[in-house]
């Protein structure tokens, strides 16, 4: 049900504008804060771009919607892995500011 409404709400209701937008966050943040060789950046330029992809496969299925109801699930996981990813980045820049802090 979560993953239905996820699907409805982020991709078609108002055309992917809500996505977009979430896309642009997070790579714009990555872009100005992060060192693009690190690890976890790495990772979380990478579940973003797998949620693009699977986004972009959604979008595609707006004719066939009994087959985007199949796949919401995935959809609603992809969605979740970039979210986790970038707070890892983020959560580890908060870390390091803080031992910065400690030891400066």
């Amino acid at each position: 049900m979560q993953a239905l409404d996820f699907l409805m709400r982020r991709l078609r209701l108002d055309k992917g504008r809500g996505l977009r937008a979430f896309q642009r966050r997070v790579t714009g943040e990555i872009q100005a804060l992060y060192q693009v060789d690190d690890p976890s950046v790495v990772e979380a330029l990478r579940s973003l771009a797998d949620f693009t992809s699977v986004s972009q496969r959604m979008a595609e299925l707006e004719a066939n919607r009994e087959q985007a109801h199949f796949e919401a699930n995935d959809y609603l996981r992809a969605a979740w892995q970039a979210v986790v990813a970038w707070m890892a980045v983020r959560l580890e820049r908060f870390n390091q500011r803080r031992l910065d802090q400690r030891s400066g």
